[in-house]
């Protein structure tokens, strides 16, 4: 997930929020669903979690700023909990499945998520 997050600048609580609709038996995504889900926790991002990450990366080679490193880094766990907290609300209702064919759900909101170009979409 960070390595997502890092080198391709995904969101790590989408790639988790698409693998667990899929694996809990809420089904596949629409375009139009993730795109809400994405609408709706952006501002967050943006303005709280991503900012925080900033500090916290900054602070990482202070030796005299460990509390604050601490700090910091409890700050934007925590403001990726609301983010998750958000997403829940916009996960559809559980339906029945086998498990392969919520592996196979959570796989297609993967591909969906990362887009056409992802080795996921062939998957």
């Amino acid at each position: 997930c960070l390595a997502l997050q890092d080198g391709h600048d995904c969101d790590v609580n989408l790639v988790l929020f698409v693998c667990w609709v899929g694996i809990s038996g809420r089904g596949r995504l629409t375009r139009a669903a993730l795109d809400a889900a994405e609408a709706d926790i952006a501002p967050w991002r943006r303005s709280v979690t991503d900012p925080l990450r900033a500090l916290r990366r900054r602070m990482a080679s202070e030796a005299d700023a460990a509390d604050l490193y601490g700090a910091l880094k409890a700050a934007e766990l925590a403001a990726e909990r609301v983010a998750q907290n958000r997403l829940e609300i916009k996960a559809p209702n559980r339906t029945e499945g086998s498990a392969g064919g919520r592996v196979a759900d959570a796989v297609a909101n993967l591909a969906l998520y990362l887009g056409p170009g992802s080795a996921w979409a062939s998957a």
